[in-house]
């Protein structure tokens, strides 16, 4: 199997040539925030003891990705500068240090019956055993031998022998992006350190690359929502990558589902920086640069703003082939106008001149869930008015019983109605019909636990303007709720969000209120806006009316 990982015209291409400056600041930008004048971080028992007692993940994570982002820093640096060997000396510190960890399972993702499981698999422990690999092949011949040792040793134990000595392991049945992520990180460290062992494996591998394309809808879409999409696909992408130079193939990845999984990212951008944020992703498009442009030469996808890509130094195999896989002939335009409809998904994308919407159905048992049957999504040019919140703070609570209590995942938390004072249900058995012709409407009836007549919500789109209009009846109180994180400028019934005039009918009145919300990431705090309207008298049809 050609090492690709050290190819040495590569390798001085990126150190010579003008055209990978980019490249170059973002990994000196990273060296700057994660690794000059900073220690190795050293995860203490504290740090795991803190999740366990409280269901926040953020300190023992900061610890550990931290030491990750450095791996990758002082691993890319040794191969641009060998010259300088105070690189290679602080990547074998850390290697050492990841090494010495009592396990590579986050605290969050080892089992509850058994947090001193040293040799668990789950995302980012199968990753860690590929990120070692990885960096074993690339440095075998200036890492001291002890290191290399050191590497060989913890990845059998810890995910060869792991994944050898069990059995229908409880990854192995699942169909989101863990399934991509796990078997193509145990896959490709099988072929790096044994393919002869690789080839007694193969069959599972094979299962959880099957178990991942099978939770992606026919037409290519997840439900996992777009920063999944990045994850998943990243992995599952380069673990067909690396088949194809042990095999001479990639058959499997250019599937017409595969091709349609390939564009889904760049077909549900809003603007030129926004993008559909449905279930837990975020509303700013942003994802791996190695995987868009392996995606352009490979399937020729449609590419994505450029603005978006970026290198994640906390994983190193998709931060090094940034540096690998990078084509600066790669332009993209702005983000065309035009329809994007995901039948089988229940997702519609419209993008105009003016604005950009979208809105969706499916039901409320999805991958990475949010209750948000009839949601929508409005953004003007520079982004998101009528907002989907995306992905909460992750903690425990997040991943429980309690899911549905935090705001972010809960219909309270997003644009949809309050029916009979009651929010929708979680669970397969509520759901919503998607209708798409000349308006676009959304059967919401059976979405709440409440018995409900008619709840239709259709919208028709025009150049300058968006009507909402929500029709129901076998309903005796309805509170019709949007959320912005724009500061709404109001006046009677209208309301400007940056520039944009929303209106109700006249026999329905207007409430807004605030609330704060802890960021996706647990350090900062996002205000929202959640602007309720409420008939006056008795209705049965409620219309909004957005102007650009």
């Amino acid at each position: 199997m050609q090492n690709f990982l050290k190819d040495s015209n590569v390798w001085k291409k990126v150190r010579e040539n003008p055209q990978y400056k980019p490249l170059l600041d973002a990994l000196f930008a990273e060296y700057e925030r994660s690794c000059k004048d900073k220690d190795i971080p050293i995860i203490k028992f504290s740090d795991e003891m803190d999740f366990i007692k409280t269901g926040d993940r953020t300190r023992f994570n900061i610890k550990y990705f931290l030491c990750r982002k450095q791996l990758s820093v002082y691993a890319i640096l040794s191969m641009i500068y060998p010259e300088n060997e105070e690189y290679l000396e602080k990547l074998e510190d850390v290697i050492c240090a990841i090494c010495n960890e009592y396990s590579w399972q986050i605290s969050a993702h080892r089992p509850r019956t058994d947090k001193n499981k040293r040799d668990g698999l789950s995302l980012f422990s199968c990753e860690t055993g590929l990120y070692l690999a990885e960096i074993k092949q690339m440095l075998a011949d200036r890492l001291d031998s002890l290191v290399t040792e050191r590497i060989t040793a913890e990845i059998d134990r810890r995910i060869l022998k792991s994944f050898e000595n069990s059995h229908n392991l409880w990854i192995e049945t699942l169909k989101s992006n863990w399934a991509a992520v796990c078997g193509g990180s145990i896959g490709m460290t099988f072929m790096y350190e044994s393919p002869e062992r690789f080839y007694k494996s193969s069959a599972r591998i094979d299962a959880f690359m099957k178990n991942y394309l099978d939770g992606i809808s026919d037409d290519g879409g997840t439900s996992e929502g777009a920063d999944y999409w990045n994850y998943g696909f990243c992995f599952y992408a380069m673990y067909f990558d690396m088949f194809s130079r042990l095999k001479g193939n990639m058959v499997g990845f250019e599937k017409d589902k595969v091709r349609k999984m390939a564009n889904f990212y760049s077909s549900i951008y809003l603007n030129d920086k926004n993008m559909v944020s449905f279930s837990d992703s975020g509303g700013e498009g942003s994802y791996h640069m190695w995987l868009i442009h392996f995606l352009k030469k490979k399937l020729d996808i449609v590419l994505p703003p450029a603005e978006g890509a970026y290198i994640d130094f906390e994983k190193f195999s998709a931060a090094v082939r940034a540096f690998l896989y990078y084509d600066p002939s790669n332009i993209t335009d702005s983000v065309k106008e035009g329809k994007t409809y995901f039948e089988k998904l229940s997702w519609y994308i419209e993008r105009k001149t003016k604005y950009g919407f979208a809105i969706k159905a499916g039901h409320n048992g999805e991958e990475h869930n949010h209750n948000d049957i009839g949601s929508i999504i409005v953004a003007n040019k520079r982004k998101q008015i009528l907002c989907d919140l995306g992905a909460a703070q992750y903690t425990s609570a997040n991943f429980g019983k309690d899911r549905y209590t935090i705001f972010n995942n809960s219909s309270l938390g997003h644009s949809v109605p309050i029916v009979n004072g009651s929010e929708q249900g979680s669970g397969s058995e509520f759901y919503g019909t998607l209708c798409v012709g000349d308006s676009i409407s959304v059967d919401m009836k059976n979405a709440y636990p409440e018995k409900i007549g008619k709840l239709t919500r259709t919208v028709e789109l025009k150049e300058n303007s968006i009507t909402l209009t929500d029709e129901f009846s076998g309903i005796y109180e309805i509170k019709e709720r949007f959320v912005t994180e724009e500061k709404p400028i109001i006046s009677d019934n209208s309301i400007i969000l940056d520039g944009v005039t929303v209106s109700c009918d006249a026999d329905w009145k207007l409430i807004c209120s605030e609330k704060v919300i802890k960021a996706h990431n647990g350090k900062n705090d996002r205000k929202v806006y959640i602007l309720d309207f409420k008939p006056k008298s008795k209705s049965e049809k409620f219309g909004l009316y957005i102007n650009f």
